[in-house]
């Protein structure tokens, strides 16, 4: 393949950087969902790049970036979420929603979840404080993960909980409503992943249940 000769030469390792953590991020899609389509694949890599860019432009203003960037999109663990809110809110919780069925359809769901139950302004606040929060840990030289098994992220974390669980609690609507896109995950799982057999009926109260009793011992 011929060699590109960027515009920007000052810029060309920054630029390079950035690029690296969009194509590595795409891979690790490919490897956590390997019987994805084209299209959906292409979905959850153009969901991802708004938040690498975002991040990337952010960083762009600061020194001895890379650290920062690679520990967020190159160490992820399968599974995690991608928004910080919702990263946050499930961090605290994974000791009690362990289990293939979570790990491999349920937590994205889960993690999107808090958007729609605090509304978008709540949701903005958060994402506000957890930003300042961890461009703080990044001066002082914490990784991502670092900073997320920190005291004031546990705070943080315990607080989106403890207001998930209220306005869950007084929306039995939105009760209702989560346990039908619980049925429509195991659904899709299954469909995909014919060889294991998945009890819907019996596995979407079982979900809700455990997930309900992780709430309510971590908030």
């Amino acid at each position: 393949m011929e060699e590109y000769t960027p515009l920007f030469i000052e810029e060309s390792q920054r630029t390079k950087q950035f690029r690296r953590v969009i194509v590595r991020k795409t891979i690790q899609l490919l490897r956590q969902f390997p019987k994805a389509s084209d299209e959906e694949i292409q979905k959850m890599a153009e969901k991802e790049a708004v938040q690498i860019c975002d991040l990337c432009v952010e960083s762009s203003f600061e020194e001895g970036s890379r650290p920062l960037i690679e520990q967020y999109f190159l160490t992820e663990k399968e599974g995690q979420r991608r928004n910080h809110v919702g990263r946050f809110f499930l961090h605290k919780l994974e000791d009690q929603l362990k289990g293939p069925l979570f790990k491999e359809c349920l937590f994205p769901l889960l993690a999107d979840s808090v958007k729609s139950l605090l509304g978008e302004e709540k949701y903005d606040i958060y994402t506000g404080r957890i930003k300042a929060f961890l461009q703080e840990m990044g001066q002082q030289g914490m990784s991502y993960n670092e900073s997320m098994d920190s005291q004031p992220a546990y705070e943080i974390m315990e607080e989106i909980i403890r207001e998930y669980l209220k306005e869950m609690k007084s929306f039995p609507k939105f009760q209702e409503q989560l346990k039908g896109q619980i049925d429509d995950a195991l659904g899709k799982y299954q469909s995909k992943n014919p060889e294991k057999v998945v009890n819907i009926d019996k596995n979407v109260q079982l979900i809700f249940d455990k997930f309900m009793h992780s709430l309510e011992i971590n908030s």
